[in-house]
């Protein structure tokens, strides 16, 4: 059985203006379904000799054996490892999310998972120039670096590049999934660029998921009902009539 409550004005007036968490963009790599350009286009070609950079998932390839990340956010990621050993392949490799609207977005916060394997010898393999870098533009202003992982040198392990100055110095990147976070301004448009960069010997690898961009959206708000005002007027004018009888009564008795 279907319920009605009356809502008076004054609730109708609060709940005007109140805000949301909305989801802007999610990109979590399990299908083909992607908001992204990749430059250059996937190659998967030789993931079974661990040289490879692309959207694996079911669809497209199963992980290279021994390359084992825990804390999975579903089947899919972004992978790259040893990028350069792909015939004619790259050094870098990019994502770009282009002209999301954020226009009336408040509190926007953009979020994502990685990941690095050890070798299977259990050795860190990254080296003074291997690194990973997210970059956010607003209203075409110029692209500026929000996240970063790099090595310390050569053989180490990936760290968190907490000053963005290209020596990891945080956190250990470690093989299992781990979310980072960063805020964005408000503006009109955002542009996202994700870079792999020198991935380009053996057992140099990165995995990437699960990129999300939330923020408040404020609520329309909620017209009054045409009749409630004249319903208020009317409600005063039977009073006053009320209160005008009860004098004439008092007066004559």
């Amino acid at each position: 059985m279907a319920r009605f409550h009356i809502i008076g004005a004054a609730a109708l007036i609060a709940a005007a203006g109140q805000a949301g968490a909305e989801i802007v963009l999610l990109e979590d790599f399990e299908d083909a379904a992607i908001g992204y350009v990749a430059s250059p286009a996937d190659d998967l070609g030789d993931i079974a000799t661990y040289d490879y950079f692309g959207r694996i998932a079911p669809d497209t390839a199963s992980p290279p054996a021994g390359v084992a990340y825990g804390n999975r956010q579903g089947e899919g990621y972004f992978g790259v490892q040893d990028s350069d050993s792909v015939p004619g392949g790259p050094d870098s490799v990019q994502l770009d999310w282009t002209g999301i609207d954020i226009a009336g977005f408040t509190g926007l916060t953009l979020s994502w998972y990685v990941a690095e394997a050890d070798a299977i010898n259990g050795d860190e393999d990254w080296d003074g120039d291997t690194a990973f870098r997210i970059e956010a533009q607003l209203d075409g202003g110029g692209f500026v670096p929000i996240f970063g992982i790099a090595g310390t040198g050569p053989d180490t392990a990936p760290r968190v590049d907490t000053d963005l100055d290209g020596i990891g110095d945080g956190a250990e990147i470690t093989a299992l999934f781990t979310q980072y976070s960063a805020s964005i301004a408000d503006g009109a448009l955002l542009d996202i660029r994700v870079r792999f960069d020198n991935l380009d010997a053996g057992d140099e690898d990165l995995a990437f998921d699960s990129l999300r961009l939330e923020g408040d959206l404020p609520t329309a708000a909620v017209p009054l009902p045409a009749s409630l005002p004249l319903a208020g007027l009317g409600l005063l004018a039977l009073g006053a009539l009320a209160r005008r009888r009860r004098r004439r009564q008092a007066e004559n008795a």
